[in-house]
């Protein structure tokens, strides 16, 4: 049986059949709605509640997310599994998180997903949200998040009245997998995030924490493109990176291992570039990071930065294969007297003792340090380098109706 519905109720819906295949288009502004069965689902929804998300979907069923635009104060899509875990695909979505309005709070997630068996994220918009994908606690056969544009993601808490607080009650992502485990694999590609250094705030654009995927089929994280990584919380010091494999130091800490991060593109972070912490069998490589540490007002960032780090945060046992190279590039800070200098690559030696831990073969060139000063105009190459990629790929970032390219 097949429905299509111009316009609806939560009530009319709720009579629908549960074993019927379901196309809903709300061609009017509508609230917020929860999703309770599989279809297609196609319209504008908003909510005003930060304690409600715009879009809730709890079912097992495949549901579809296409050709919509999303507001809300709280949470944009919130998945829920039921059973089985959840099969969700969203696609040419528009979401925007808007101030809480409620002191000391922060804005919610574009996508957060709990208990997912399938997840596809693709070619959406999203900006102004504390976490653009962020899943949690999940064993999906599928996860994809492809040809997505963030822009300047916002994880400070709000003043009750429009403003920011110089708080961050969660610190941000583009992208984090929190003890996901993916034995078929999982890709992250194609996704574009820029943030405005000074103005904005996130942690960690890309996190892979306590999350795995197979010998055979690893975590794939590859040619996306990734600028502005910084927090304008004044006097507090940046700890985050454009890449990371991440996790924690507690009992039931699992390894993050068999991840890849390749082909990507890393410009202007405050923070590292790249990043392994925890755990094993993690490669980086053919990277490439230009980030000259300076804005164009003359702010300065990078303080302790490195564009390629490994370092055994955590003092874990299982902190073994891990490599990092083939970066090109390179990150510029600044030094006494007003100076500058590279720092393009860090191994902290006291818990790095496995053999199988490496940085080589790495080929700094340090585009943005020309004869002793800044060449800032590097960076607006490697930007230009990034829409000549999608060009020759032939891809795309974005929900068509919003994308730059």
């Amino acid at each position: 049986m097949f429905f299509e519905i111009a316009a609806f109720s939560l009530a009319s819906l709720a009579l629908l059949p549960p074993s019927a295949s379901l196309t809903v288009t709300a061609q009017q502004p509508a609230s917020s709605i929860q999703i309770t069965q599989g279809g297609t689902y196609s319209g504008h929804w908003t909510s005003n509640d930060p304690e409600v998300a715009a879009i809730t979907i709890h079912t097992d069923q495949a549901v579809v997310i296409r050709d919509s635009t999303v507001t809300g104060r709280g949470n944009l899509i919130y998945i829920d599994g039921d059973k089985t875990g959840a099969h969700v695909t969203i696609e040419n979505v528009t979401g925007t998180a808007l101030d809480p309005r409620v002191n000391g709070a922060s804005r919610g997630a574009f996508v957060l997903a709990t208990g997912v068996t399938a997840l596809i994220v693709q070619h959406c918009s999203i900006a102004g949200a504390t976490f653009g994908v962020k899943v949690v606690a999940s064993t999906p056969s599928t996860l994809r998040i492809l040809n997505n544009l963030a822009t300047n993601l916002e994880d400070r808490a709000s003043d009750g009245h429009g403003g920011l607080l110089p708080l961050r009650p969660r610190l941000g992502h583009f992208v984090i997998l929190d003890h996901v485990v993916a034995q078929s694999g999982a890709e992250i590609a194609w996704n574009q995030v820029v943030q405005t250094i000074g103005q904005t705030s996130t942690e960690d654009m890309i996190n892979i924490y306590e999350s795995a995927g197979s010998k055979a089929s690893p975590i794939d994280v590859h040619d996306n493109f990734l600028e502005g990584a910084s927090s304008a919380v004044p006097g507090k010091s940046y700890t985050g990176t454009a890449l990371i494999a991440d996790g924690g130091d507690g009992p039931n800490s699992a390894p993050t291992a068999f991840v890849l991060f390749e082909n990507n593109q890393i410009v202007a972070t405050a923070g590292s570039a790249i990043g392994i912490a925890y755990g094993h069998d993690i490669a980086a490589r053919d990277n490439r990071v230009v980030s000259c540490g300076e804005d164009a007002s003359g702010h300065l960032y990078a303080w302790g930065a490195n564009a390629v780090v490994i370092w055994n945060y955590y003092k874990s046992p299982q902190f073994f294969n891990n490599t990092i190279t083939s970066t090109t590039g390179g990150m510029i800070g600044p030094a006494p007297n007003h100076q500058f200098k590279a720092q393009d690559s860090w191994f902290n030696p006291a818990g790095n003792t496995d053999p199988s831990n490496a940085i080589r073969d790495n080929k700094f060139t340090d585009p943005c340090l020309v004869n002793g000063a800044l060449n800032l105009h590097a960076e607006d190459a490697e930007r230009a380098n990034w829409a000549a990629k999608l060009a020759a790929a032939h891809q795309s970032v974005g929900a068509p109706q919003s994308s730059t390219h």
